[in-house]
Parts: structure tokens; C-alpha cells; sequence
């Protein structure tokens, strides 16, 4: 009977011992984070955002990264706190933040980890914006099992491979020059551009039926050139639609309207569109011109007002910037927040409102990528031969990608669409396969 008490009493023990170590790690992420909460609790609607991370332990930098991501979803899951993550990279042990995006918030938080002999501190604080002083601080120890320092320094690359699907794969032509998906009268179309003419399609189940053929006036001024690239752009102004076609064998752009259910010439411009956006109460143009017979654009971005455009009445102003492969905008509402290019260093840049650089990439990257739902931005890779899409969150771009997918192929072309009410993005692919090469198109969408 003693012995079964015994072995009772072991069983319990090394239960409880193995349970209380088991949770270390979640129980002080969990205490730390409700420790902020409840302090919090008390203020009126606040908002709290981390603007210091600092690794003195052995844990990497991705490992770190995992229990300050650990941390921010239990604050995000707070529904009292209005929380904002700023951070844009971790590396060295020392966190980069965007600081503008902590204007507004009345908490700033600090988040440190030491290493204290067998043990790993972390420490935060809490500085009030309005009180201008440090009113709280908690430190905290973690005694890690043995093993569980490898396993969290291990680079997660698993989850890299799920977070977007291909969701239809299409055989194409040669020499697309670009894509647009497009809602008219309630029909989606899908506009390939092949430089003397577009071909419109509607989806119709899960196959492309062509629907019509748009025949272009081309420059007579054309110059011949080996490799020919365009691009298509959309726009409604004074409840008319607008179908801007331009390409590089030369700097004029041919601007089509749609009237009496078809596409008619209307005029050229000077330019190629990119976007639009609202100035001094008019919306405007903002656009470039590709260099002659090149794959690439000229160093500057023109500005015309949409109204001084159509009536050939504005010479329009410019921002001189490095040249550029391609080229997005990130817009809240009809204001521009960013703009981001690949130079011809295959370089990823980051603009300000203002134009002027934020940041540039050191590694390079391949010359088509696109920004996705104002939420992503995708990249390709620099090689050809082995190609991939990098799925960036924006507010994240100076991280690792948060999805990677990796394509037989080279991407030749990036275009925002849709599919099956999905948003998400086509891509224009050129294999080899035996010794001739075939040209695939293919829809990429987010899981949900």
C-alpha cells in the first residue's frame, strides 16, 4: 500500500513538474502581455504601440522575432486597446520602427531581452505620450527546457509555402505586353494588350471566350524595336471611361473613350499614365515615358491635371527620379501615401508623398512586381531561372516576406485582377519545355 502511495505521490509530481515547464514560455508571454492590459485598463480608449525591441541572449534574430510576434497578437486580441505594430525589421538584436505611425498613440512600449546566466529576462516599459514619464515597467524570467532555445532559433520557413494559392492556370501568346481586368456594365473583361491590338475576353465558366477585337491606331512615327513593351490604363473622368494604350517604340500614348458600346480613338498624349490623384481640388495624372526601345522608363514622372490633358492645354510639371522598370503607388482615397519602383540596379525603392526616397533594398530583385489590395506587395526574383513571387505585408516591406512561392519559369508580367469574385493577381510566364519555349498565364488569390 506504501508503495502505491509512493509511486502515486512520484507520478503526481513529475505531472505537475512537467506541466509548470511546459508552459513557461506562453505563461510569462501571457502574463507580460496582461500585465500591460490591466494597467491599461483603467485609461480611456488607449493606444499602445512598441518602439523598442532589443536581443542581448543567445536566441537569433528570427527567434525573437517569434515571441515579439507572440506578444503583439495578445495585445491585438484586446479589443480595449487600439494597438499598432510599427516595426519594420529586426536585425543585429536591435528593432527598426516606423515612427510616423506612432503619432496619435498616448502608451509607447519598450521590450527587451536579457540573459541572466541559465535564464532569459524580458523586460518592457510603459512611457505615457500625454505625461511625458515612464509609468509603468514589468521584468519577467524564463527558465528554458532543454532543446527549446534550438527549437525556437530554427528559421521557420514551413508556413512560408501557404499563405496564396494558384487558382487557374491558362495557356497564353506570345507577346503580351500587359493585362487588365476590367467591370463594364456589370460584366468583368479581361483586356490582353498586344501592341497593334487588344483582345477582350469574359469569362465564361472556367474558360476565356474572346468577346471582341480592338484594332490601335499606331504612331506612324514608330520605332522599330526588338523587344516590345506597353502597358494599359483605365480611368473615368466626367462619368466617361477612358483606355490609355502606350509602349515603347515611341513617347506619344493613344487615348481611347467608350461611347455607343465600343472603344474610339480620341487623341495622343506625350505620356503614359500610371495613376491618378486629387491636387488642389483636381484630379490629376501622374506618368512617365519610356526610354526609346528600352524595357525601361526615363528618371522623370510627369504631373498633368486629367481636365488640361484631354484638352491639350497643360504642359504639366515634373519630379526627377532614378529610372525605373516598373513602378506602384500605395493611395488613401485619391491622396498618394507612397510610391515604390525597381531601378535599373534591380533595386526595390520606397518613395515618400513628397517623392523622395525612404528606402532602397541592397539585394535586387526581379524588374515586375505590382502592389496588391493596398495590403501586399509582391516581388519576383532577380534570376530567371529560378523564379518566385515574395508576398510582402507593406507596413512590413524591410522584413522577410510573409509568403514565398516558388515558379517554374520566368515572370514576365504582374497584373492586379480578379477571378470568381477573388482579388488577387495574374502572371504572364515564359518555360522552356524541350527546346522551344510556351507562354502560361496564371491567377494567383490570398487563402482566406
Amino acid at each position: 500500500m506504501i508503495k502505491k502511495w509512493v509511486v502515486f505521490i512520484l507520478i503526481f509530481y513529475f505531472s505537475i513538474n512537467v506541466y509548470s515547464q511546459k508552459k513557461d514560455l506562453n505563461f510569462i508571454i501571457e502574463k507580460l502581455s496582461n500585465n500591460v492590459i490591466t494597467f491599461l485598463k483603467d485609461n480611456r480608449q488607449p493606444s499602445l504601440s512598441i518602439i523598442s525591441l532589443k536581443n542581448s541572449t543567445q536566441l537569433t534574430d528570427d527567434a525573437i522575432q517569434k515571441l515579439y510576434q507572440f506578444i503583439v497578437y495578445r495585445l491585438e486580441l484586446n479589443q480595449n486597446i487600439k494597438f499598432k505594430d510599427s516595426m519594420l525589421s529586426f536585425v543585429n538584436g536591435r528593432g527598426k520602427f516606423n515612427l510616423k505611425r506612432t503619432r496619435g498613440i498616448r502608451f509607447l512600449m519598450t521590450l527587451a531581452f536579457i540573459r541572466n546566466k541559465s535564464k532569459i529576462g524580458i523586460g518592457i516599459t510603459l512611457y505615457s505620450v500625454n505625461l511625458d514619464k515612464l509609468v509603468f515597467s514589468k521584468y519577467l524570467e524564463w527558465s528554458p527546457l532543454s532543446g527549446e532555445i534550438d527549437f525556437l532559433n530554427i528559421e521557420e520557413k514551413i508556413f512560408a509555402d501557404f499563405g496564396f494559392d494558384r487558382i487557374i492556370k491558362i495557356d497564353a501568346k506570345k507577346n503580351l505586353l500587359d493585362l487588365k481586368t476590367i467591370t463594364k456594365n456589370g460584366e468583368i473583361l479581361y483586356y490582353f494588350y498586344y501592341f497593334d491590338h487588344i483582345d477582350i475576353f469574359k469569362k465564361n465558366n472556367s474558360v476565356l471566350t474572346k468577346k471582341s477585337v480592338i484594332r490601335l491606331n499606331l504612331d506612324k512615327n514608330s520605332l522599330p524595336v526588338i523587344s516590345k513593351e506597353g502597358q494599359l490604363f483605365f480611368f473615368n473622368h466626367h462619368e466617361k471611361d477612358y483606355m490609355v494604350v502606350g509602349n515603347n517604340t515611341s513617347e506619344n500614348s493613344q487615348i481611347y473613350v467608350y461611347t455607343d458600346n465600343k472603344w474610339k480613338y480620341f487623341m495622343h498624349i506625350d505620356f503614359l499614365p500610371f495613376e491618378t490623384f486629387l491636387s488642389n481640388n483636381e484630379m490629376y495624372f501622374i506618368g512617365g515615358r519610356y526610354d526609346l526601345g528600352k524595357n525601361y522608363f526615363k528618371n522623370k514622372l510627369i504631373m498633368k491635371s486629367i481636365k488640361g490633358t484631354l484638352n491639350n492645354s497643360e504642359q504639366g510639371y515634373y519630379k526627377t527620379i532614378n529610372k525605373y522598370y516598373s513602378i506602384s503607388f500605395l493611395k488613401e482615397g485619391d491622396k498618394i501615401n507612397s510610391m515604390y519602383t525597381i531601378d535599373l540596379n534591380y533595386n526595390f525603392t520606397n518613395y515618400g508623398a513628397n517623392f523622395e526616397i525612404k528606402s532602397k533594398d541592397t539585394y535586387k530583385s526581379g524588374y515586375a512586381f505590382t502592389l496588391s489590395d493596398n495590403i501586399w506587395i509582391i516581388k519576383t526574383a532577380f534570376s530567371s531561372e529560378k523564379d518566385s513571387l515574395s508576398f510582402y505585408k507593406i507596413n512590413e516591406i524591410e522584413k522577410k516576406p510573409k509568403y514565398i512561392k516558388h515558379i517554374k519559369g520566368e515572370i514576365l508580367l504582374i497584373s492586379n485582377g480578379g477571378w470568381n469574385n477573388k482579388k488577387g493577381i495574374w502572371i504572364y510566364l515564359k518555360k522552356k519545355m524541350n527546346n522551344y519555349f510556351v507562354y502560361k498565364l496564371q491567377f494567383w488569390s490570398k487563402n482566406e
